[in-house]
């Protein structure tokens, strides 16, 4: 209960001043927002996924958070554009029982953890679990396999170029002979 108003406290204050909070702030916020959802969810014993259609004070609580949650989220991708941001904030969709929003977000940063194969699959994985259980569109779930893909080639690309302009880094210079002499 006291964390619970703590939350919501910090949450009124910041909003209030939304225009002064750095972009790191509010991603901040959103993140701690989504952790008390999440702790609401916990304590109804039920699973992001189903927390809306369980019903309760517990699933009112983590939707309520989720939502105040995605507000911070929004206000920090207006400042700058970022993958974990766009992460926090597809999570809080779906706590909202909003999976299609919440995939166009995840989707958003599968491209941004192109070099970072262990968050792109943490994502891929929310993306498709949501696609599967509640979208049910076998489109869209072929266009995530397609953005992990894309995400997967620009991988390698950045790594075979760092490979190759390592490569030309070790090459010795040749003497050249000075024509005059």
């Amino acid at each position: 209960p006291e964390q619970t108003y703590l939350a919501k406290q910090s949450y009124r204050f910041a909003m209030a001043r939304q225009h002064q909070l750095p972009f790191e702030m509010l991603v901040e916020l959103g993140r701690v927002l989504l952790y008390q959802s999440e702790l609401s969810v916990d304590q109804a014993s039920v699973t992001a996924l189903t927390v809306a259609e369980e019903g309760g004070a517990a699933a009112e609580h983590a939707v309520a958070f989720a939502a105040e949650a995605e507000q911070c989220l929004i206000q920090a991708l207006k400042r700058q554009d970022s993958g974990e941001a766009h992460e926090i904030l597809g999570d809080a969709y779906a706590m909202q029982l909003k999976p299609q929003l919440a995939v166009e977000e995840w989707r958003l940063c599968i491209a941004f953890y192109a070099a970072d194969p262990p968050s792109r699959e943490r994502v891929f994985q929310k993306s498709q679990e949501a696609v599967t259980r509640k979208i049910h569109d076998p489109d869209l779930l072929e266009a995530l396999n397609v953005d992990v893909s894309l995400a997967e080639q620009r991988h390698q690309e950045q790594l075979e170029s760092e490979m190759e302009d390592a490569h030309v880094e070790e090459e010795p210079v040749a003497d050249v002979e000075d024509p005059e002499s």
